[in-house]
This record gives C-alpha cells, structure tokens and sequence, in this order.
C-alpha cells in the first residue's frame, strides 16, 4: 500500500497530475446537474487526497535529500581529516 501511495503522490506531484485533477474537477461539473451529492463528494475527495500525496512526495524527497547531506558531510570529514595541516578540530564539526 505504501509504494501505491508513494507512486501516486509522485504522479500526482507532476504536471500531468495536476492537469488530470483539473481534468476531473471539470469533468465532475455535469454531475452537480443529476446530484449535487455526488459532485461535493468528488471535490471533497480531491480537496483531502491531493494534498496528502503532494506532502507525502515532498516527505519522501526530503528524507533522501537529509541522507544525501549526512553522505556529504562525511566525505567531507574525510578530506579534511586526511589533509596534512588541517585543523582536526574541523571534523565533525557539524555534530557540534
């Protein structure tokens, strides 16, 4: 269930994913016409159910984005640490 909420979010965080609620927003309209039940329904979902998968993407893209970050740092700790002279009170200097 997670990956099918992940793989939503990620379309739907795309362009063609907010052309396709736009899409259904207008699509809905004819039924305001048989029931305006039915259309509240269907705007109400989309009101609740975009905004969550959109968070869910921008959750997910900043989880990697921190492990990216923390890799960085310990390359970079690395370099400092191995260069001759370097102050060693530079590493790790981040944790601090």
């Amino acid at each position: 269930m997670e990956r099918i909420v992940a793989n939503v979010g990620a379309w739907l965080g795309t362009i063609y994913g907010f052309w396709f609620n736009i899409f259904m927003v207008i699509a809905s309209a004819p039924l305001a016409l048989v029931s305006i039940d039915i259309s509240t329904w269907i705007l109400s979902v989309t009101a609740i159910v975009l905004p969550a998968f959109i968070l869910k993407r921008d959750h997910d893209r900043d989880k990697v984005a921190e492990h990216r970050d923390v890799a960085m740092h310990a390359k970079l700790d690395a370099l400092v640490a191995a260069m001759p002279g370097a102050p060693n009170d530079l590493v790790g200097v981040e944790e601090k």
